[in-house]
């Protein structure tokens, strides 16, 4: 999506491009589909201090460019990642899969993960489902 950004390489268990290893994220990776708030409002600023700088160096077509960029990408910060129900800003992370479990705890459904990086439909799992990465409840 345009003017929308995420931080690439994070897995389930930890996010370290972000240098925010701790900060709360979706178990379940959607790269590609994923908003992240924090990058996002890096981007605004970003965007915008380019635009002052452009104007310090008196080159009007940067200063504009930058400007129209930091309005779209908040625009987008504020569609995308503004949940109105709870009246606050989160990141967007796709559809996330919700383990089943049985009244004694254990899981209701086989899950096997695969952790050399195979995933998605073109590879099955030995249960013939699509395989899954990073397991996050190591």
């Amino acid at each position: 999506m345009p003017f929308t950004f995420s931080w690439r390489g994070r897995t389930s268990e930890e996010n370290m491009p972000s240098g925010l290893d701790d900060y709360p994220r979706a178990h379940h990776v959607n790269e590609g589909y994923e908003i992240h708030l924090d990058l996002q409002s890096w981007m605004v600023e970003f965007s915008a201090f380019m635009a002052s700088f452009a104007s310090l160096a008196k080159d009007g077509p940067k200063q504009a460019v930058y400007q129209a960029n930091s309005e779209r990408i908040k625009e987008q910060l504020q569609q995308k990642l503004y949940n109105g129900n709870a009246e606050l800003y989160c990141d967007y992370v796709g559809l996330q899969w919700a383990p089943k479990h049985q009244a004694n705890g254990q899981l209701a459904e086989p899950i096997e993960w695969r952790p050399d990086g195979a995933c998605g439909k073109a590879f099955e799992s030995s249960l013939k489902l699509p395989a899954r990465c990073n397991q996050p409840y190591t």
